[in-house]
């Protein structure tokens, strides 16, 4: 079983901000399914999923990754194509 503590240490790390309500911070992050059990404080804690975020989540990201392909331009500063601009972009 997974503890909650050490799942919102990684998050923490990856966004750079320490969570107060720890529960609330793997709330934030589980899509595994409805609900999952995790160790809290060593109590098995019942942590739902948040759909709203999820969504919303999406919605940021696919603005931040449509504006960067609107903005993307070749070396002439003409604009470029899907295929050729996700070919180029790196993944992190």
């Amino acid at each position: 079983m997974q503890s909650v503590e050490i799942s919102t240490d990684q998050v923490q790390a990856i966004a750079g901000h320490t969570f107060s309500n720890k529960l609330l911070c793997a709330e934030a992050v589980q899509m595994a399914a409805p609900q999952v059990a995790m160790v809290y404080d060593g109590v098995i804690q019942g942590v739902q999923n948040n759909k709203r975020l999820s969504i919303l989540g999406n919605t940021v990201l696919a603005k931040v990754v449509c504006t960067a392909w609107i903005e993307a331009r070749d070396q002439s500063g003409m604009t470029i194509d899907l295929y050729t601009w996700q070919s180029t972009v790196p993944l992190y």
